[in-house]
């Protein structure tokens, strides 16, 4: 007998429709009350055309586990939230089948996990058991509330955030007493992480695989460096010893789009070259708009219409050919190219154009040549491309929480350093302090005049990163014993600094970007903050990004001392 009636199940094979030459795909979750295999066996049959996944959840350990039985593949998790894991390394289904008891509300539970793992037009159903109406299954509730949340124009007032996120997600609503019946509206991109790229992208897709090539161990860094002037706020973002997880090379086969603003996405996944923080707790791209935890939509500017053949390496930054972000972002993953040139002597690095029309720029083609990689195995892409082959790396520093720094990545920066750092140049003493104009539009310090003219009587020259060549930057901050200047992108030519004893960084309390400190781990010096007041200060509870690109004035008062015990009277 199968657990649901005939014109249930048809109508449902019905919305699904033809994939065309794609299978379909059905996804069964049980548990202990669903009934044995012979029952999932038979609805098996009865999807005739389907390859179908029973996932059974909190199965009594005696009965067959993981087993295949016929043409039914069974994955057994002990819980709930195990199975929302195990859908990651799972293709997405075109129909799920709840057949589990609805106690403590376990259909609007799988429903909320399950849902946006659905492909396009995908259905979902809930069998209802022992209800007296359809409302009496928590799926039915949830379903038939965010639909009127929808209808009303008030899906911001729903209690849930998941329930605010799947609002548009639903195309529609069939309230039976025997099921719930749910079809789903537009593509949604899986967020794939580092640490399971190779598992997720192979088991998921069937068109694209994921090959880890090379490793670098993960461990915990024991800085010798000094860090001061930390506000008790923020004490625990400033630790000496850190973790550092492991870091691989990888190689995408298949289709995979390389899209603007660092997006790298490819069957129905969001791929982990594509975050700027891939360690942190919830991943966010910003070439993608993110719907939950999960899930992103790719916007349709962002998929390919043009074909790029050939091998390419992923270096793309955030914002394209900005220094700071090619400092920290793409600085941090040049550690893959000769894993990846080893493999594939034809492959190049891909960069997206800032512009377009724009060609390489002189900072993209000065900093990735003194690493080696010449001109003409650079491409610049003007929008989304897809590529029959990419092999990206995992970045050795990590500049938001948990912070991390790899300590393999000296060896970068000594690979850099030797090309731009001039052997016999003097650099500009052995006090620099890094400033920049006056005036900007973000993080404006109106007294730079004032904080300059204070570090010149201190004995220090003032330079501007900004007007320097690569080799000019890294030659000065290779030759100096101490190092200040305000917090910023400035002060990432740090990697270059082997004989640095002193760094002094000055910001205004908002400003909550941690590079400096992230870098100085592996320097093996005294780091020492000098704050003062933002105009916008940050929020008790939450952050801002007003407060964090406030305007402000160096608090001299509050400074001077600690100045003068640093660095002498003046």
């Amino acid at each position: 007998m199968l657990p649901l009636p005939t014109d249930v199940l048809d109508g449902a094979v019905r919305l699904v429709g033809s994939r065309g030459e794609q299978p379909r795909r059905a996804m069964i979750v049980a548990d202990p009350t669903s009934g044995g295999m012979a029952a999932m066996e038979a609805l098996a049959s009865h999807l005739g055309g389907f390859d179908v996944t029973v996932v059974r959840v909190a199965i009594p350990p005696e009965r067959d586990r993981d087993a295949t039985h016929g043409s039914v593949t069974v994955v057994d998790v002990p819980s709930l939230a195990a199975w929302g894991s195990a859908t990651r390394r799972l293709p997405s289904p075109d129909l799920v089948i709840d057949l589990t008891e609805d106690g403590k509300d376990v259909h609007a539970r799988v429903w909320r996990r399950g849902f946006l793992n659905l492909r396009q037009g995908g259905v979902h159903v809930a069998r209802h058991r022992g209800g007296t109406g359809p409302l009496e299954d928590s799926c039915a509730r949830v379903v038939h509330r965010v639909v009127g949340a929808v209808g009303r124009g008030v899906v911001e007032k729903l209690a849930d955030p998941r329930d605010r996120a799947l609002a548009t997600s639903v195309e529609t609503l069939t309230l039976a007493p025997t099921h719930t019946m749910v079809v789903k509206r537009g593509a949604h991109h899986l967020k794939v992480r580092e640490s399971e790229v190779a598992k997720v992208v192979t088991g998921r897709s069937s068109d694209a695989t994921a090959q880890v090539v090379a490793r670098r161990a993960a461990g915990t860094l024991e800085s010798p460096t000094r860090v001061h002037g930390v506000l008790a706020r923020y004490d625990e973002e400033f630790a000496t010893s850190v973790a550092y997880p492991a870091a691989t090379v990888r190689v995408y086969e298949g289709p995979v789009t390389v899209a603007p603003r660092g997006l790298v996405h490819a069957s129905g996944m969001i791929l982990p070259e594509s975050f700027r923080y891939p360690y942190a707790t919830t991943l966010t791209s910003p070439g993608a708009d993110d719907v939950d935890d999960a899930f992103a939509r790719v916007p349709a500017h962002h998929v390919a219409a043009r074909h790029l053949p050939g091998t390419y390496f992923h270096l793309d930054p955030f914002l394209a050919s900005h220094f700071g972000h090619l400092m920290v972002e793409t600085v941090s993953r040049l550690w893959g190219w000769d894993h990846v040139r080893a493999l594939h002597a034809d492959a190049k690095v891909i960069l997206q154009a800032r512009t377009p029309g724009d060609r390489i720029s002189t900072l993209d083609r000065r900093l990735l040549g003194a690493y080696g990689i010449e001109a003409e195995d650079i491409v610049m892409v003007d929008g989304p491309v897809r590529v029959d082959r990419l092999a990206g790396a995992s970045p050795l520093l990590h500049y938001a929480e948990p912070y991390s720094i790899h300590p393999s990545l000296t060896s970068t920066w000594d690979r850099l350093a030797g090309t731009l750092v001039r052997p016999d140049a003097e650099g500009q003493g052995e006090r620099i302090f890094v400033s920049r104009p006056a005036g900007r539009m973000k993080r404006d310090c109106r007294n730079t005049d004032e904080v300059e003219e204070i570090f010149r009587r201190f004995g220090f020259t003032v330079i501007y990163p900004q007007v320097l060549s690569l080799e000019e930057q890294a030659t000065a901050f290779a030759r100096a014993k101490v190092i200040a200047g305000f917090g910023g992108s400035g002060m990432l030519s740090l990697i270059y600094a082997r004989q640095v004893e002193t760094v002094i960084v000055l910001n205004q309390e908002g400003y909550t970007a941690r590079n400096e400190y992230v870098v100085s781990l592996l320097l093996d010096c005294d780091v020492h903050f000098l704050w003062s007041a933002g105009d916008v200060p940050q929020p008790a509870e939450g952050w801002s990004s007003e407060a964090f690109f406030s305007a402000w004035d160096f608090d001299v008062d509050r400074n001077i001392d600690e100045l003068r015990g640093l660095l002498g009277s003046s």
